[in-house]
């Protein structure tokens, strides 16, 4: 089986300025159709969330156009009025961001399941997974600025411009512990739980988002011969020393097979075996994801490198054996302090059964 990126670009959105008018009066209606839905109280977490996602889009739309006004101001100085009723904005939709859009609604819906069962306050949990999913993607790029300093120390207006690529997982996954750590601190959320809730969707996040991959040509292993069963082909990034080279290593469909395995483990298993041992399963997961990191990373032709080693490779094994240790002495703190285990959870309630069916 043969893949192929078709290229980076979904497709490109160009609105006149009756165009604007229309997308603000379908964001009134999705903001709207979330209070109603997610049955958001006004003036609470959730709604400022909301409204702070909706307000950033809004401001980005228009801060867009206000740059390109003052870059060709001198076609409208003599009727500035010109830069109102010209507007225009070609705004490129792009493969990777939509994949990563669609890993986080999948995922917000698992946790939300899990979060009904666990009976922790739906709200809030929404509230959490929007700051946790913006928390990743701050984490994901600055970690990898930080690696990649010599690159952008020059340009630092760069370290923005994440359309132009640069994510790190491990990044995303420090950026979005630390949010939601501290969010839950804040909402007085209990954290080892919302982190066991966070294990739950992240790896059905990451298998999705790896497709972000497949599409802007990355993340792709060595050569594999023609007759090799599972093949990508590569026509750009390819590195100098394998330009003689068509077909590589599918990496990412690796690594997303991993994830989708990680996630059914976790969600349908493991998650209600350690239910009473909060932590104990976002911890598992760090163990899961790091030791198939460190399988797959070594195929890969593409990785930041830190003298001879991969810096994945570096951080997963760190991760690895940080989160065992941690899990061993979590065990040892339960099993010594047996009260601090959670109560098990309630059986679901069964259906009344209905008068036909008292009859049978």
């Amino acid at each position: 089986m043969i893949f192929q990126s078709p290229g980076h670009i979904l497709f490109t959105l160009n609105i006149a300025w009756w165009g604007i008018i229309l997308l603000l009066i379908a964001a009134a209606a999705c903001w709207v159709y979330m209070n109603r839905s997610w049955k958001l109280e006004p003036w609470s977490t959730g709604w400022w969330t909301v409204n702070g996602i909706m307000l950033g889009l809004f401001a980005l739309t228009v801060g867009q156009r206000a740059k390109y006004v003052m870059q060709t101001w001198g076609q409208y100085a003599a009727a500035p009025m010109e830069a109102l009723t010209t507007w225009s904005v070609s705004w490129p939709i792009r493969w990777y961001g939509a994949i990563i859009a669609l890993g986080f609604v999948v995922a917000s819906y698992f946790v939300i399941q899990k979060a009904k069962r666990w009976q922790l306050d739906v709200e809030e949990v929404t509230n959490l997974a929007l700051i946790g999913f913006l928390g990743g993607i701050i984490g994901g790029r600055l970690y990898f600025v930080m690696l990649n300093w010599s690159s952008f120390w020059a340009q630092p207006s760069e370290i923005i411009a994440m359309w132009h690529g640069g994510m790190s997982i491990h990044g995303g996954i420090i950026g979005g512990f630390l949010t939601t750590v501290l969010y839950c601190r804040y909402a007085k959320l209990p954290v080892l739980r919302c982190l066991d809730l966070g294990a739950c969707g992240l790896p059905i996040a990451q298998a999705i988002g790896r497709w972000g991959n497949f599409f802007n040509s990355e993340a792709f292993g060595r050569p594999v011969p023609d007759d090799f069963p599972l093949k990508l082909r590569i026509t750009e990034n390819v590195p100098p020393e394998y330009f003689t080279h068509q077909f590589f290593h599918p990496t990412f469909l690796y690594e997303c097979a991993w994830n989708l395995s990680i996630f059914a483990f976790l969600y349908y298993f493991a998650s209600k075996k350690l239910y009473r041992y909060p932590g104990l399963a976002f911890l598992l997961y760090l163990d899961l994801y790091s030791l198939g990191r460190l399988m797959i990373e070594p195929l890969r032709v593409d990785s930041i490198m830190a003298g001879a080693l991969p810096v994945p490779i570096i951080a997963s094994a760190a991760t690895m054996v940080i989160s065992s240790a941690l899990a061993l002495g979590l065990i040892w703190y339960y099993k010594k302090n047996p009260a601090k285990m959670s109560p098990p959870l309630a059986p679901l309630p069964t259906a009344p059964l209905s008068e036909s069916e008292k009859a049978t």
